[in-house]
């Protein structure tokens, strides 16, 4: 029986520490994937805001336990819900209102972007589970990938597509320049990641600098 056992509550508010801006209880050693903290009880590894809903508030059974913080690190049970799997994904949709706001151009630039989620996420000012989800067409799925979308409406790449806004010389031009993304965004008329992966050659792929590949 987890509920109210002191000897578990010491040993997780042992490994974390006070926000005392937020209230966020926030757990300081190890940490998974999706920043949440870990906690080895006998034997058995569980999410540490798991365990302390668990021994502070009651059994979850097959339920999430959701931030009501948005932190994944914070274990104070005054901050937690439980909900289904559904209600979790919801409700990290609704508060990262800056996906909300994201362009076509960035979502295909997310999904061309092989760095993890955390850099990635850092960039669009987003939740890092959500670039899974765009990733993973559970978010903006109705946007297929530029390649498959021109493919299938036998579309050509590059300036040949007339509704793209550079050119091949610019494409040459922005590998190029050594001046800074936003900078340069702003001189093309694009965003800062349509800068980013262009030099990354996750775009426009077929230019080389040579010219255009076979």
């Amino acid at each position: 029986m987890l509920l109210n056992n002191q000897e578990v509550k010491d040993a997780l508010f042992n490994c974390s520490k006070i926000n005392e801006t937020t209230g966020c209880i926030e757990w300081f050693r190890c940490l998974d994937s999706y920043g949440y903290g870990r906690k080895n009880y006998k034997g058995v590894i569980w999410p540490a805001h798991r365990l302390s809903y668990e021994v502070s508030i009651g059994p979850i059974g097959e339920l999430c336990v959701c931030h009501k913080c948005d932190n994944p690190k914070c274990i104070n049970p005054e901050h937690l819900f439980l909900g289904t799997k559904k209600d979790n994904n919801l409700d990290c949709i609704k508060k990262d209102r800056h996906m909300h706001s994201l362009l076509s151009e960035q979502v295909h630039a997310i999904r061309a972007d092989t760095r993890g989620r955390e850099a990635i996420a850092k960039d669009y000012n987003i939740n890092p589970r959500n670039v899974s989800y765009i990733k993973n067409g559970k978010l903006w799925g109705h946007l297929e990938s530029p390649l498959v979308f021109m493919h299938k409406q036998g579309k050509c790449f590059g300036a040949l597509n007339g509704s793209t806004k550079l050119t091949e010389d610019d494409v040459k031009a922005i590998r190029k320049s050594k001046r800074e993304q936003v900078i340069l965004s702003r001189q093309y008329g694009v965003h800062p990641s349509t800068i980013m992966a262009i030099k990354r050659h996750k775009t426009w792929k077929h230019i080389t600098e040579e010219g255009v590949s076979s």
